[in-house]
């Protein structure tokens, strides 16, 4: 399984994993050369509220790279991670103590899909999809 991106706070580390995006995004690549690329495309991650200086980004699609966040909370990417039809796995690692997490979507098999963890080792809490 291909570690897509991983993200590092001084709260938690978060990594998101998926497998078969080597085929997705080759297939993407080929779509785009197929049609004008007069535009330019942009990938990013946008948050909502983060202290950007405790904030490490690498992405791995193609070579484990450190990704900067911008003043509008925004780290630009150099491929899509994301696509349809696809199943990612989430695992969120709580730094600080937690005693109950969970996800909150409209899809109930979305919220459902996670696991929590008490942190059983040094390593702490995990939420894991």
């Amino acid at each position: 399984m291909t570690e897509l991106l991983y993200l590092d706070t001084t709260d938690f580390e978060l990594s998101i994993w998926c497998n078969g995006i080597e085929k997705r995004l080759d297939a993407y690549q080929k779509m785009l050369s197929s049609r004008d690329n007069s535009f330019e495309r942009e990938y990013k991650l946008q948050f909502s509220e983060i202290n950007s200086d405790s904030l490490q980004i690498f992405s791995q699609t193609s070579a484990l790279t450190k990704i900067k966040i911008n003043e509008n909370l925004t780290a630009l990417l150099d491929t899509p991670i994301f696509f349809e039809n696809l199943q990612y796995q989430f695992e969120w690692i709580f730094k600080v103590p937690v005693n109950d997490v969970s996800v909150e979507h409209h899809l109930l098999t979305v919220n459902e899909a996670f696991r929590f963890s008490q942190g059983k080792t040094e390593k702490g809490a995990r939420l894991v999809g």
